[in-house]
């Protein structure tokens, strides 16, 4: 996958959270005049989106940098407490999380547990063959994961 192909997924994804709703387009200026006073550069998902497709962002650092650019903004000019505020701050941990995949250090889609990507290995060719659960090198898997999925997420724990 090309690495602007990896930061759109990521912009992407981020686009379909609920949190991310105040931060898909600019802020309009009419309606908050002030807004471009406090806020030296202004950033959002759509701009964000515009600058990866014009190759002007290219890289996962400046994915980062622009992403937190874009909860600053929100957090320094609404007070906390603030709707948009509290929206910022429940959108960071959603950066984080699409930061990480962009940079391939976890599964891409948020909501599968961190634990799941390096956990599962599977062991005992006479357990495989005879149907029953194998076992796991490292605890927190759930015992009835099928083999599908635990051979898939084992190539995906070498790989990570």
């Amino acid at each position: 996958m090309h690495a602007s192909q990896v930061l759109l997924a990521a912009v992407d994804e981020l686009m379909k959270s609920a949190e991310s709703a105040f931060f898909r387009e600019p802020v309009d200026t009419l309606y908050i005049p002030d807004y471009l006073a406090v806020v030296a550069k202004p950033m959002d998902l759509s701009t964000l989106r515009g600058d990866i497709t014009r190759r002007a962002a290219t890289s996962v650092k400046q994915l980062a940098d622009a992403l937190t650019l874009i909860v600053n903004n929100a957090k320094r000019y609404n007070l906390p407490g603030h709707l948009v505020h509290e929206a910022a701050t429940a959108f960071a941990p959603r950066v984080d999380v699409a930061v990480d995949a962009a940079r391939g250090k976890i599964l891409a889609r948020p909501y599968i547990a961190r634990s799941l990507t390096t956990a599962a290995v599977w062991r005992g060719s006479a357990a495989r063959a005879a149907g029953r659960p194998g076992r796991y090198r490292r605890a927190g898997l759930p015992p009835d994961i099928d083999r599908r999925r635990a051979s898939i997420l084992a190539s995906r724990a070498r790989y990570a």
